[in-house]
């Protein structure tokens, strides 16, 4: 597994774009897309060796309403149903199995919690 991003949840990602244009303006900041599989909005932001996932939509709306903006740590992983069965065997519960991510060019993203949060895995291939 190696770090790829953070995800953010937010109410409104245009809002939270243009806050970010301002404090960090050298990052680069992707338009934002729907992915109806995610039933999501999503951007992500580059900024140096740090990207970050802004999330908006169903899935983080608890989060939100909570006041809450971090919602998980994403790894890049060369075998997924490998990691999914160590994670499982270490005491993580798949939330969402495997499936194409249209903001990752439709590899297959799985969300899992663990004992360190929910954790994305995005296939490498």
């Amino acid at each position: 597994m190696k770090f790829h991003h953070i995800g953010i949840a937010c109410k409104d990602i245009n809002e939270q774009l243009n806050l970010i244009k301002i404090i960090f303006p050298e990052a680069i900041l992707k338009k934002p897309i729907y992915d109806p599989l995610q039933n999501a909005s999503l951007s992500l932001i580059i900024m140096n060796d740090l990207t970050i996932e802004l999330i908006s939509g169903e899935p983080v709306k608890n989060l939100v309403e909570k006041g809450m903006a971090g919602y998980h740590i994403c790894f890049s992983v060369s075998d997924m149903k490998k990691t999914i069965t160590q994670l499982i065997n270490n005491g993580g519960i798949i939330v969402s199995n495997p499936k194409p991510a249209v903001l990752f060019k439709n590899k297959n993203v799985a969300f899992l919690h663990t004992k360190l949060g929910l954790i994305e895995l995005l296939g490498e291939n």
